[in-house]
């Protein structure tokens, strides 16, 4: 049996550990989770023989943890490597470090850690962790929400509504039965008359850029409004 532990960094933290017990192998008997200080920590149970396989199968374990993560809270566990395989002798209660991986280094940058609403929600999500019934586009909505440029992610986002629902009109008409109150702008391109969502108005301003774009105001607003279209996303890749 085998002490399996990673750590990794967060932007959330959690009021009290989520303890883990159902598993679909029956091998791992326990995974404990913690996220404080800017710190993500699981340590799994497993009742293998052989630490390679231990490690392997809480591996591909941890994987579905951080989708499920990223799909419920919108958080992305980052830089996540395990530290430590530790062999236990249940009887004699005995506790040897077997492997240990030393220089992680685990300094977030200066941010704000918010707290995790509906903790005992996401503890259900996990003890039925498997994501195989993720479609391409949530898989799609999950590789695109880990890109750090806020730009290309903005791009890609709109990219995938497009795929879902086709022509900007659709886009537009989607977004606005998820957001009703979504602010509108009058459209930027020539010789047209309507109103488009703030979402493609971006978009557009994105692949129509001039030597008259303003794009600190465009860099801005795309920080502002790329949460809220990370969420009308999720709700399309779901549906």
């Amino acid at each position: 049996m085998f002490k399996i532990s990673f750590k990794g960094k967060c932007h959330f933290f959690l009021a009290e550990e989520l303890v883990i017990k159902q598993f679909k192998d029956e091998k791992i008997k326990r995974a404990i989770i913690s996220a404080k200080s800017g710190t993500f920590k699981i340590d799994f149970t497993a009742d293998y023989s052989d630490d390679g396989r231990a490690l392997y199968v809480t591996q591909k374990i941890l994987e579905d943890y951080t989708k499920i993560f990223l799909m419920e809270t919108g958080y992305e566990i980052h830089d996540i490597q395990w530290k430590s395989i530790i062999p236990i002798d249940t009887e004699e209660k005995n506790e040897k470090v077997l492997r240990f991986r030393d220089n992680i280094d685990l300094r977030s940058e200066l941010t704000i850690i918010r707290p995790l609403e509906n903790e005992q929600d996401l503890k259900g999500k996990l003890e039925n962790h498997s994501t195989d019934d993720y479609t391409s586009y949530v898989n799609l909505f999950i590789n695109v929400s880990r890109i750090n440029d806020e730009i290309g992610k903005f791009v890609l986002f709109y990219s995938i509504l497009s795929a879902l629902h086709g022509r900007q009109i659709s886009v537009d008409d989607f977004i606005k039965s998820i957001e009703p109150n979504v602010v509108l702008r009058e459209t930027s391109r020539e010789n047209a008359d309507f109103d488009e969502t703030i979402y493609s108005f971006l978009r557009n301003q994105i692949g129509h850029t001039s030597e008259e774009t303003d794009t600190v105001t465009l860099n801005r607003e795309i920080k502002e409004n790329i949460e809220g279209l990370r969420k009308i996303v999720k709700e399309a890749v779901i549906l």
